[in-house]
């Protein structure tokens, strides 16, 4: 019986009008949905980072030059590098790294390896012996430490 007065309640003049108060009234006090919009393709990039590290006592010179590569070792060398990073030594080892990439271009099936270099004046001082496992088969892809020896005496 309350159910059959409500409902003919709703029936009557201005019902619709009413309702349609109510709707935006409970919109209002409700605020819009908190869900942040979509990134934007420029952010939308996976990242590596980790540090450079050797064991050598030995000072980096101002103008080190740090190069860290990301490779795909199922493809061929020509078109395996899936994001490459360089930039300035601006702190003694262990020097932070991040490198951004394309997560479009990682295949969970593919094996992913990371490498890296110092350069003082065009010269490498020091590189990775071997390349370090990330981003996929349970490798990591943050933390990671890629350690380099030298190649070249500094001068």
């Amino acid at each position: 019986m309350v159910w059959a007065r409500a409902r003919s309640a709703w029936r009557g003049p201005g019902a619709r009008e009413l309702l349609g108060g109510l709707v935006l009234l409970a919109s209002v006090a409700c605020g819009t949905p908190s869900t942040p919009p979509p990134p934007a393709l420029a952010n939308n990039r996976g990242v590596l980072s980790g540090t450079v590290v050797y064991r050598e006592k030995l000072a980096l010179p101002p103008g080190a030059q740090v190069s860290v590569r990301l490779w795909d070792a199922m493809l061929p060398p020509d078109v395996a590098t899936v994001g490459h990073a360089k930039f300035p030594a601006t702190t003694q080892v262990p020097v932070p790294f991040e490198l951004f990439f394309d997560p479009g271009a990682i295949q969970q099936s593919h094996t992913y390896g990371v490498r890296a270099s110092i350069s003082v004046d065009g010269v490498v001082w020091f590189q990775s012996e071997q390349p370090v496992p990330v981003l996929t088969q349970g490798a990591p892809s943050v933390g990671v430490e890629l350690l380099v020896k030298r190649v070249a005496p500094p001068p």
